[in-house]
């Protein structure tokens, strides 16, 4: 045969490859998108619902004086948006919650496996899903084996929240009612006792300055013991405190209490000075005017802050309000067929393109 003429092997070589690349890709993104349809079908079926609460941003509030301000209702003090927050993604919220589905004895939350609480706890909180947007409103999304079981779980966070707020609302509003009536009996006994000591023919009626520097120097006397006790507070930090930057904010917080402390004793023993004509009896008449006041005060602040306790709890614009509630979806959320197949296709082309690179390398020249 003559060196010119054709190489039948080498003429039919590319037609071949390119035959076999096709075959091959076409093989592999079959085999990839049937294992993925077939995957599909057996994974089993997850349900997702979604219920939310609308967040009013703005709520009517009081400040409580002293310690009394950690009677603030739900939602008035601190943002309300951060408080659900905390208490729908909270351990305790939800264990709660399964008590009361009894989660743990339900063959559609646990798949017919025995579960320990802390094991369904576990698949509860991962099951939850809790969302937030500026607009204020918060999203749990639950997702279950059954479309129901998804359903129940949404509205049982939202549920059990708005029972959770309304008992915490009912609890402190009965507890400032207490407070109110405990302060009308300390009113009552005050004024008894300022009767008393003004019947008695000894005391001398102060004039209106007299009655300014005793008001002032009682004043003042507070004022020393909430310094006196914040300088404590700040003297334990210190203590306790390894942060250099923390260390030097509170070292100028402790100099600026001591001589504010000192500015204000150095006041007082002023007043003190200017009072030591005054009766002791005219001086323990001052305090106990001074204390009704005081108290006066606070019974008003706790009347208001119940008041609107009451308010909050028989009105229908609360703080949180049910937007939307979970209903059973009619698909599965979970897995996404077409999802999958697409996947499939994908790692089915590529498979197919390493074979044959695979081939290529391997075939003899």
């Amino acid at each position: 045969m003559s060196q010119d003429s054709p190489n039948p092997v080498a003429k039919n070589g590319r037609p071949a490859e390119a035959r076999r690349w096709t075959a091959v890709v076409a093989g592999c993104v079959a085999v990839c998108t049937l294992a993925g349809g077939i995957a599909s079908i057996l994974m089993p079926r997850v349900y997702e619902a979604r219920a939310s609460i609308f967040v009013r941003q703005e709520a009517p509030s009081l400040r409580l004086p002293g310690d009394l301000g950690a009677l603030a209702l739900p939602g008035q003090n601190a943002n309300p948006q951060a408080y659900a927050l905390a208490v729908l993604q909270s351990d305790d919220f939800a264990r709660q919650l399964l008590r009361a589905l009894r989660l743990t004895s339900r063959a559609d939350f646990t798949g017919g496996e025995q579960m320990t609480f802390q094991q369904a706890l576990k698949k509860l909180q991962k099951s939850v899903r809790i969302e937030e947007d500026r607009k204020g409103l918060i999203a749990v999304t639950a997702s279950g084996a059954s479309a129901d079981l998804a359903a129940e779980l949404a509205n049982a966070y939202v549920d059990r929240f708005l029972i959770r707020v309304n008992e915490e609302t009912r609890r402190k509003s009965g507890f400032i009612a207490g407070k109110i009536r405990s302060l009308e009996q300390d009113l009552a006994a005050l004024e008894d006792r300022l009767k008393e000591l003004s019947s008695r023919a000894e005391v001398i009626n102060l004039s209106e300055q007299t009655r300014a520097v005793v008001q002032q120097a009682l004043s003042l006397q507070q004022q020393i013991q909430e310094a006196t006790n914040e300088l404590t507070a700040v003297e334990t930090d210190l203590k306790n405190t390894g942060d250099l930057a923390e260390l030097a904010r509170l070292k100028a917080r402790k100099e600026a209490l001591e001589a504010s402390r000192q500015e204000m004793q150095a006041a007082l023993d002023r007043l003190r000075s200017e009072m030591k004509d005054v009766p002791a009896v005219a001086l323990r008449q001052a305090r106990l005017q001074r204390e009704i006041d005081n108290k006066a005060k606070l019974y008003q602040v706790l009347s208001q802050q119940h008041e609107l306790a009451q308010i909050d709890e028989q009105s229908e614009s609360r703080s949180y309000q049910v937007m939307d509630r979970a209903l059973p979806p009619e698909k599965p959320a979970r897995p996404k067929l077409l999802v999958n197949l697409a996947v499939s296709f994908m790692l089915g082309l590529a498979l197919g393109v390493a074979v044959n690179m695979i081939i290529s390398e391997l075939r003899p020249e």
